[in-house]
């Protein structure tokens, strides 16, 4: 555990990284309980400014794509640069067709799944790599995986929230 704030959310996690592989582990479970047998209509349904359970469960793919791509480029690559990108843009288009909420958690799985084998069977010592990003200043794999952690909690809050009383 850390006392020194998040480089990207600002906030300070806690929990360590194993605690924060647990959590990453349980996402796929937790989505699928706390989305089995909602309708694609129920998981669409946005309120005001918030997206909806099925925007933050795409935002959720996404994200993973994204920091997958990432783990792997610090890594792997000589002095990294990491490219931000606009989450409001690629939540507003890329909506993955009609695919429901089973559909999208089964795509996220083995995403997830993936990117987890990666992260717990490569040198340790590549979690302090930094790499740079032009809003965070340099980064590691090390930091971004409680930030996620603490990322899927959040969305997992929000889509607990969001999802319209049966």
């Amino acid at each position: 555990m850390s006392a020194t704030p998040c480089v990207f959310c600002k906030k300070v996690h806690d929990f360590d990284r194993e605690e924060a592989f647990q959590i990453l582990r349980k996402t796929p479970d937790t989505l699928r309980l706390l989305l089995d047998n909602v309708s694609l209509n129920s998981i669409s349904a946005e309120s005001g400014e918030n997206w909806s359970p099925r925007q933050l469960l795409i935002h959720l793919i996404d994200t993973e794509y994204a920091y997958g791509f990432r783990y792997r480029l610090i890594m792997a690559e000589k002095d990294p640069v990491i490219t931000p990108y606009d989450q409001e843009m690629w939540v507003s288009t890329f909506t993955y067709g009609d695919l429901d909420a089973t559909q999208l958690i089964r795509a996220f799985t083995p995403i997830r799944r993936v990117n987890l084998e990666l992260l717990t069977s490569v040198d340790p010592k590549l979690f302090d790599k930094p790499a740079k990003h032009p809003e965070y200043g340099n980064i590691t794999v090390g930091q971004m995986i409680p930030h996620l952690a603490a990322h899927d909690g959040n969305h997992l809050e929000q889509i607990r929230n969001r999802i319209p009383p049966v």
